[in-house]
């Protein structure tokens, strides 16, 4: 199973357009297809907006922690290695998701375009979402059919909780 780090973005946009590339791609991490790992900072980050700007409480919070099946990988296994980024990026989840990068040897998704730069290519292998799925396609980790069907069980969920 391939695995890869989601940065926060990707959480955002999937919860936003769920039938988006950043929704299909935490799908394929809910329904085991792909191995999610993200970062504390990102985590910590994610609770944030999520408590501070969009309201939500800390039980929903927690909930949906859970089930968007990321594994969070604890800032020991990783700090020391952050802190040779500060100079090519300025958010400490973004360098968090860099230091995993290289310590784990995973491709970062994210649609932030601090991670575009040539610097940070030279370290880590760095997909949109959109790009990740392709990648996904062309090396048969998953089938046309499997993403049309997800689109599809996406929409029955849409549908269903009318998100």
């Amino acid at each position: 199973m391939i695995s890869c780090l989601i940065d926060t973005n990707v959480v955002f946009s999937a919860l936003y357009k769920p039938q988006s590339p950043s929704g299909i791609v935490i799908y394929l991490g809910i329904i085991d297809k792909i191995r999610m790992y993200s970062t504390e900072h990102v985590r910590d980050e994610i609770k944030v907006v999520l408590v501070e700007k969009l309201d939500y409480s800390n039980e929903e919070v927690r909930r949906l922690l859970l089930a968007i099946s990321v594994e969070w990988i604890p800032q020991t296994d990783y700090k020391d290695e952050m802190k040779k980024f500060e100079k090519i990026l300025s958010s400490d989840a973004d360098r968090s998701l860099l230091a995993c990068a290289k310590i784990l040897g995973i491709p970062i998704i994210s649609r932030d375009k601090d991670f575009q730069s040539e610097q940070v290519k030279r370290i880590a292998k760095v997909f949109t979402p959109q790009q990740f799925i392709t990648f996904l396609l062309k090396n048969n980790i998953i089938t046309r059919n499997e993403i049309n069907k997800i689109i599809e069980d996406i929409k029955k969920y849409e549908l269903l909780f009318g998100i």
